[in-house]
């Protein structure tokens, strides 16, 4: 990425780091393991993904802000 934009970098590294955190990782591996044992389809566990990190991403810039 290219910026000199201090708030956009930073703002970058927060959401690398959290993409690696053990909370998304749960998630993903919880998905995959529903979708692998036929309780979802692939379409339904990725989006289940998305609301649960979306919303704790959310969650993060609301506490710190």
């Amino acid at each position: 990425m290219r910026t000199e934009d201090p708030k956009k970098l930073c703002a970058t590294w927060e959401f690398v780091k959290f993409l690696f955190s053990p909370e998304a990782r749960a998630t993903v591996e919880s998905e995959i393991e529903s979708m692998l044992n036929g309780k979802e389809d692939v379409d339904t566990a990725v989006q289940k993904m998305s609301d649960s990190i979306n919303k704790a991403i959310t969650d993060y810039n609301t506490v710190n802000n």
